[in-house]
Formats: C-alpha cells, sequence, structure tokens
C-alpha cells in the first residue's frame, strides 16, 4: 500500500505544479449602454419566452450580457465579463 500512495502523491504533484494560475489583474471596465427592448414576439427570441429561458446578446455590454426570465414578469441580465 505505500508504492500505491507515493504514486498518487508523486501523480497529484504533478498535475498542481501543472496548472499555471492565470491571475492577472484584468479590471472590468465601466461603461454605460443604453435600454435594450426586447420584443419577445420575435423568433430570434423564442428561447425567453418559457420560465428558465436565456438568451446571449453579444452586441451590447463589454462582452455581452445574458439575459435570463424568471418568471413572466422578471428578467435578469447579466454582463459576460469573466
Amino acid at each position: 500500500m505505500p508504492a500505491f500512495r507515493r504514486i498518487i502523491l508523486a501523480i497529484g504533484i504533478v498535475i498542481l505544479s501543472a496548472c499555471d494560475p492565470q491571475l492577472t489583474d484584468d479590471p472590468i471596465p465601466l461603461i454605460t449602454f443604453n435600454d435594450v427592448v426586447i420584443n419577445l414576439g420575435l423568433p430570434d427570441y423564442n428561447s425567453l419566452r418559457p420560465n428558465g429561458g436565456m438568451k446571449l446578446l453579444n452586441n451590447i455590454g463589454v462582452r455581452g450580457v445574458i439575459v435570463y426570465r424568471v418568471d413572466a414578469t422578471t428578467f435578469r441580465a447579466y454582463e459576460r465579463n469573466c
């Protein structure tokens, strides 16, 4: 059993040392954009009709926005910055 533990330990060390953390300090730019009106009658937004539906909007925000439908009257928008 000690040989097995040594092998597992060696593999763990190799895996952990191979990972290079990408910890760059890339600040999120502060930009503003106009309100976006989404017409749920258009075929492009069919995915937002049911509760739990989502749509990626790449033409607004820094890297785009994810729109999520919680219920018939509540939508959430998340910036795709990460």
